[in-house]
C-alpha cells in the first residue's frame, strides 16, 4: 500500500460492542411487568443495537406517554403484524424484572463504547483532509460529551445531598471573618461584599461600553486568584500575552502603567522595583492563551485540557466578541457561545468569567447599562448566573467624571445593586470611593 493511500482503522474491522441478550432481557422484563419500564429512565431507543429493539422500545415509550398498558397486543398494534412473531417470543426463557437495572447498565456500557469507537473513527477520517485544529477540538468535545452523557444522574435522596451541603457550610464557617468572598475573590473587596466572589459551577458576565474598564475588572480577579495560589487560565482574545501581563504589573506594584509601557519614564524607585516583579510573576499559577478567532468548541476543549493536565480552577475570557460559535444569526451565535461557557462552568464545576461588550446607546448618549441592553446578544442574560456592568459616566465634554460604578444587574443567588468605585488609570484598576 502506498504512503498516500487512506487505510481503514484496524479496530473498525471488528464488530462494534453490543449486548443483544441484555437488550432482549430489558424488553421482555417490561412485557412481563410494566413497572420495570421505570427502571430504564436513563435509556433511549438509540442505545439499542438492533433496529427491531429500537422500534419496540419506541412503541413502549409512546404507550407510557399515552397512559396505555404495555403488552403484546398494544405494541404490535403500533409496529404492525410483521413484528408479531418476534415480539411474542421475546419473553421466552427471560428472568423477572428484578435484574432490569443491571441489564440497563450493560446496554448503556455497550452503547457508550460504540459511540466512542465511532467518534474516534470519524476523527481519524477527518484528520486526513480537515483542518487539524478543528478536528482535534471537535473530537475532544465529542469524547467529553460521551463521558458526560454516561453520567446521567438519577434522582437522589436528600440524605445523599446533605453531607455535601453541610461540608460546604463548614468550609465557609472556617474562613477568616475579614474575607468578604466565600468563593474566588473578584479583586475588589466592596464588590466581594456584594456578590461574595466568583463561584464554582457558575458563569459571570462582565459587560460594559468600549474603554470603560471591563478588562481591568477581570484582571483584578485574575490577580487576586493567582495571589491566592488559585490555578487560573485566561483566554485573551483582546491582548497578546505580553500586553496582558504588562497591564497586570501596574496594580500589583507602584509603577505607573504609562511608565511600564515606556520604561524611559520610570523614576529611580520604579527602576528599583521593576526587576523584583519577575520572580513573583514567574511563580504565578497562571496560563494565558492569546490565540485569536477560536471557535467555542476549541475554547472549551483547551480549557478542559488544562483543567485535567494542570488542575486549573478558574477560567477568564476576554471577550465574547473575539470568539465565534455556530448560528445563522448573530444573536444565535452569541447564545451558543455563552451556552458553551455556561456548560463548561457547570460540567467542570469551576467559575467562568467572560467579558461582553455593549453597543453604544442610540443617539450616542451614554447612560447606565441595564439588562435590556443584552436583548440583541442572544441568551447572555439567561445563561449567566451573574451579570455585572462596568459604568464610567462622562460629563458634557465627554470626560470621565470619576463617579464610576459596578452595576450588579443580575445575581441568581443574591440581590442586585451598585458598588461605587473610582478608576485608577495609573494602576488600571477600580478602587472604592
Amino acid at each position: 500500500m502506498s504512503a498516500g493511500t487512506k487505510a481503514a482503522p484496524v479496530f473498525m474491522e471488528r464488530a462494534l460492542p453490543a449486548n443483544v441478550e441484555a437488550e432482549k432481557a430489558i424488553l421482555g422484563a417490561i412485557f412481563l411487568d410494566n413497572a420495570a419500564y421505570y427502571s430504564c429512565e436513563n435509556l433511549s431507543a438509540d442505545d439499542f443495537t438492533i433496529e427491531t429493539h429500537r422500534r419496540i422500545y419506541r412503541a413502549m415509550v409512546q404507550l407510557v406517554e399515552d397512559s396505555k398498558p404495555i403488552d403484546f397486543v398494544t405494541v404490535c398494534d403500533i409496529l404492525g403484524n410483521k413484528e408479531v412473531i418476534y415480539v411474542t417470543n421475546i419473553t421466552d426463557g427471560l428472568p423477572r424484572a428484578k435484574n432490569v437495572t443491571q441489564y440497563v447498565d450493560m446496554v448503556l456500557d455497550a452503547a457508550q463504547r460504540r459511540q466512542f469507537i465511532l467518534t474516534m473513527a470519524r476523527g481519524l477520517d477527518n484528520a486526513y483532509d480537515g483542518d487539524i485544529t478543528e478536528v482535534i477540538a471537535q473530537t475532544d468535545n465529542d469524547i467529553l460529551e460521551i463521558g458526560h452523557s454516561s453520567k446521567k444522574s438519577r434522582p437522589k435522596p436528600v440524605r445523599d445531598v446533605t453531607p455535601r451541603l453541610y461540608a460546604e457550610v463548614a468550609r465557609i464557617q472556617a474562613m477568616d471573618d475579614s474575607r468578604a468572598a466565600i468563593g474566588y475573590r473578584t479583586g475588589m473587596d466592596r464588590l466581594d461584599n456584594f456578590v461574595k466572589g466568583y463561584h464554582k459551577g457558575e458563569l459571570a458576565i462582565i459587560g460594559g461600553y468600549t474603554a470603560d474598564g471591563k478588562t481591568s475588572l477581570m484582571k483584578q480577579g485574575v490577580l487576586a486568584s493567582v495571589m491566592d495560589g488559585v490555578k487560573s487560565l485566561v483566554f485573551s482574545g483582546e491582548m497578546t500575552d505580553e500586553q496582558l501581563l504588562m497591564s497586570m504589573m501596574a496594580p500589583m506594584s507602584k509603577i505607573k502603567y504609562a511608565h511600564l509601557r515606556d520604561g524611559r519614564l520610570m523614576d529611580m524607585l520604579e527602576r528599583e522595583e521593576f526587576p523584583k516583579l519577575k520572580p513573583m510573576m514567574d511563580s504565578w499559577p497562571l496560563w494565558i492563551d492569546d490565540a485569536t478567532g477560536l471557535h467555542i468548541r476549541e475554547v472549551c476543549a483547551r480549557a478542559r485540557a488544562f483543567i485535567r493536565r494542570e488542575g486549573v480552577e478558574i477560567v477568564f475570557l476576554d471577550h465574547t466578541g473575539k470568539y465565534h460559535a455556530d448560528g445563522e444569526r448573530h444573536d444565535l451565535q452569541v447564545t451558543n457561545l455563552v451556552r458553551g461557557l455556561s456548560g463548561l462552568a457547570k460540567t467542570e464545576n469551576i467559575p467562568v468569567i467572560a467579558l461582553h461588550q455593549l453597543s453604544r446607546p442610540e443617539k450616542g448618549i451614554k447612560r447606565r447599562p441595564r439588562l435590556s441592553d443584552l436583548k440583541d446578544s442572544g441568551g447572555v442574560e439567561q445563561e449567566a448566573h451573574t451579570v455585572m456592568f462596568v459604568y464610567r459616566p462622562v460629563d458634557k465634554d465627554d470626560e470621565f467624571t470619576e463617579f464610576d460604578e459596578i452595576v450588579i444587574a443580575k445575581q441568581r443567588h443574591g440581590e442586585t445593586g451598585m458598588v461605587r468605585s473610582k478608576y485608577n488609570k495609573d494602576a488600571l484598576m477600580f478602587e472604592a470611593r
